[in-house]
């Protein structure tokens, strides 16, 4: 059996053989692209959500899938550590993270248990948090505090995860816990 085709209809389907059909070979595609250009791909869930995927879930599927897609755990480790050398500052990540925390941290220790990253870090000495009603306190006094005290452990935490994994996720697709912080 013979198929006769027009021209046209033989450009139609060179190029559309050329163009991914699957989520996956177009993301796969970008990130190759994006690695040429910039010398590494970007995990970007706002490239998820222009495909329609926007369930939590399915986010963290593609989040893995960018991991594997990088090296997985080893790659991501290395990333990671790469980043365990600089010292960080509230101020150097946008108000939405930080809120009305400023304080210096370091990365003391990284490890992966039960599929889960996670960090331990160190609080600088003289750090400061300005509270919702206004008060500006430093972390110190903050922490001793009987009112906010434990509320202010954990948002230190928060904020340094936070801070961390707006560095981490695009370069890996994994969210990091932050397990211990030393203030």
């Amino acid at each position: 059996m013979k198929i006769i085709i027009t021209e046209s209809q033989m450009k139609m389907v060179v190029e559309n053989s050329q163009k991914p059909t699957r989520i996956t070979d177009v993301l796969i595609n970008m990130w190759d692209k994006q690695t040429k250009e910039d010398g590494y791909p970007t995990f970007d869930e706002d490239v998820l959500r222009y495909f329609g995927i926007d369930e939590w879930t399915d986010i963290n599927d593609y989040a893995e899938f960018f991991n594997d897609y990088i090296g997985g755990e080893e790659k991501t480790m290395k990333i990671i550590d790469k980043l365990s050398i600089n010292n960080f500052s509230t101020k150097d990540f946008p108000e939405r993270l930080v809120g009305g925390y400023d304080f210096d941290w370091r990365i003391t220790n990284v490890y992966v248990r039960d599929g889960f990253y996670n960090v331990e870090c160190e609080v600088s000495e003289g750090g400061s948090v300005t509270l919702m009603d206004g008060r500006y306190m430093t972390l110190e006094e903050a922490l001793a505090d009987d009112e906010v005290g434990y509320e202010i452990e954990f948002e230190v935490s928060d904020v340094i995860r936070d801070c961390l994994n707006s560095l981490i996720r695009p370069r890996t697709g994994i969210m990091v816990n932050v397990y211990y912080v030393e203030i």
